[in-house]
């Protein structure tokens, strides 16, 4: 007899045990959250990661930041504003000694995950309190991209499907819902990872309640 079913089980409750965690040690305060593939050491940006090596004693990070700035300035004049320039590099992959946190736990903790086998480590989930010394440095784009949505969507269904496999109903209806609600196909995404609803119910050995089941069925 297969050991699977066991194993996800126990998966799945260190999940809810993580965010159990979380969730307790972040209510009495106010919290941003940072994941990561892999431990980096020190919480450090990606721009300071590719120099860190670098042991030229009049080597400063921040004048290499601003001919970054400088460059990009000269290939897109929508704005001056260098928080939002170097957000947009940020945001399509490009180095800056930004440090990127998000207000929502469960979008660092799909950064912790996701990626993290090809680096063969465990991903790292950062809890930073907002107190008065540091709010100076933290800083917010003007315009959220879409990419933060769509994360945050992702990460909803994510937890959505956990809560399937562990049949708590409810909360797999509120999280597919608030998915759904924020634009995420759920139907194709559920249909893509087990086939179809008979699939999952006869692999999980469950039956899932009619009105998540029209939720999830094929229109």
């Amino acid at each position: 007899m297969s050991n699977q079913p066991n194993m996800l089980d126990d998966t799945l409750r260190d999940i809810r045990d993580i965010i159990g965690e979380i969730e307790e040690k972040t209510a009495s305060g106010d919290y941003i959250y940072r994941g990561e593939p892999q431990d980096y050491g020190k919480i450090s940006s990606n721009l300071y990661r590719q120099y860190v090596d670098i042991e030229a004693e009049d080597f400063d990070i921040a004048v290499v930041q601003e001919e970054i700035v400088a460059e990009a300035k000269t290939y897109s004049h929508k704005t001056n504003d260098r928080v939002e320039i170097l957000a947009q590099l940020q945001h399509h992959g490009g180095k800056t000694n930004l440090i990127d946190f998000t207000t929502d736990y469960l979008i660092a903790l799909f950064f912790a995950c996701d990626g993290s086998t090809s680096y063969g480590k465990d991903g790292r989930l950062i809890l930073l309190q907002k107190t008065e010394e540091r709010k100076e440095y933290i800083l917010s784009p003007r315009n959220p991209q879409n990419r933060v949505i769509a994360q945050k969507a992702e990460a909803y269904v994510i937890r959505g499907s956990a809560w399937l496999y562990q049949q708590e109903w409810e909360k797999a209806k509120a999280d597919l819902t608030i998915a759904k609600d924020m634009g995420v196909d759920i139907i194709a995404l559920f249909h893509n990872a087990y086939e179809s609803i008979a699939n999952f119910e006869q692999e999980n050995d469950v039956t899932l309640p009619e009105e998540i089941a029209a939720m999830l069925a094929p229109q």
